[in-house]
């Protein structure tokens, strides 16, 4: 279960905080108002910048330092609390507050295995084109 995602310059959310309850959550914006991004951002915490739709210079918040960009994912799944932390300089995932796995292609492989899928069949399901 998704409990809560944050982004700082991810795109048009410059500092954006989700909390997710039990149960179906709904995002509902005008358009361009952010909902894909959200779950982009997802994909993003997950598997790293091959979940994203263009360059991680592009997603970026304009105008801002794409050091500056960064992810926080925190999840429930089989009663152990993962949180997915990844921006340009780094990846990082926690389990249950330890410190599990650094470092980009590792956490990305850490995510894939522990979903069963990789980054293109997760942006494929998150994600339809319009």
């Amino acid at each position: 279960m998704l409990n809560r995602i944050a982004l700082t310059n991810f795109r048009r959310h410059r500092d954006l905080a989700l909390d997710f309850s039990d149960g179906v959550t709904l995002l509902r914006s005008s358009n361009e108002g952010g909902k894909s991004t959200v779950l982009e951002s997802i994909a993003f915490a997950l598997f790293g910048t091959t979940a994203l739709r263009t360059s991680l210079d592009e997603t970026v918040t304009w105008g801002a330092d794409v050091k500056s960009l960064k992810v926080e994912l925190v999840l429930t799944l089989n009663g152990d609390s993962y949180v997915f932390r990844r921006a340009k300089s780094g990846a990082e995932v926690t389990l249950n507050g330890n410190v599990h796995c650094t470092g980009q292609k590792e956490v990305s492989a850490f995510a894939a295995n522990l979903f069963g899928a990789d980054a293109s069949v997760a942006s494929k399901l998150m994600l339809a084109g319009q």
